[in-house]
């Protein structure tokens, strides 16, 4: 294996509060942001994905205030996703801290504006969300905004193999918070030729592997389950091969 795959710890905001979510429908409380964002640099995860879902939902532009402040404390690699429409707003997303930018309603809503943001800041700071759901067979996308389901071809969506972006979130959404639950045949839906970051329902070890040894799967992205444990993380890595991942770190 040429290279490392990743594993990822995920901050949901809502309402300036990161909170738990369950299938983007029911929402637990966890914290100010900034300190789950310090826990997870501390426990050394490999990238922090901070997900500001009330940015998107409502049209309001990314809070830069925040990001600023939880990149001003770590020293982890930062995405960013919520409530960016346009290359000024994913400049700015840059400018506060961010190491990579995620757009998801832009993906539908106004393609030319993610060809410029990857010209300017470079298709390896583009990631695109997909919230999807595999039920017979058939791959549907969620337009949160809207709660619709659109059935989708992933080998046909734009910019699929035209490497605008570096990767894809591909979010398994009806599985969002419950334990040991991400779809797994979900992935193979997808192009071997891209690369995916995994996310919904990941919270095993075995779990973890499993998706890990798909060839398009480049990274795990866990949430909820990060924040309850302080070594969780540091032991789902040493449950995996070495192959795999980087070496876990353990810090008071």
């Amino acid at each position: 294996m040429a290279y490392k795959k990743r594993l990822i710890g995920s901050i949901l905001i809502k309402d300036g509060i990161a909170v738990q979510s369950f299938s983007y429908q029911r929402y637990l409380p966890l914290g100010n942001p900034v300190i789950l964002a310090e826990n997870l640099d501390r426990w050394g995860v490999d990238e922090i994905v901070i997900l500001s879902i009330d940015n998107s939902k409502c049209g309001v532009e990314p809070d830069l205030g925040l990001l600023n402040s939880i990149a001003r404390r770590v020293n982890t690699p930062i995405a960013y996703g919520g409530g960016i429409k346009n290359l000024d707003q994913a400049l700015g997303v840059i400018h506060s801290g961010a190491d990579r930018i995620i757009v998801d309603q832009l993906y539908f809503n106004d393609i030319s504006q993610i060809n410029s943001i990857a010209e300017s800041i470079g298709s390896q700071a583009v990631i695109i969300s997909l919230p999807c759901s595999l039920t017979k067979g058939i791959v549907s996308h969620l337009n949160y905004r809207t709660k619709t389901l659109k059935e989708i071809n992933p080998y046909s969506l734009p910019l699929v193999n035209q490497f605008v972006a570096s990767e894809f979130l591909l979010v398994d959404y009806m599985n969002e918070g419950s334990s040991n639950s991400f779809t797994d045949q979900l992935v193979e839906y997808f192009p071997q030729d891209i690369s995916l970051i995994c996310y919904g329902g990941i919270s095993e070890g075995n779990q973890v592997e499993r998706l890990l040894n798909k060839q398009n799967v480049a990274a795990v992205c866990i949430g909820n389950f990060l924040n309850y444990k302080e070594h969780y993380f540091q032991n789902i890595k040493l449950e995996i091969s070495k192959n795999f991942l980087r070496n876990p770190i353990f810090e008071s």
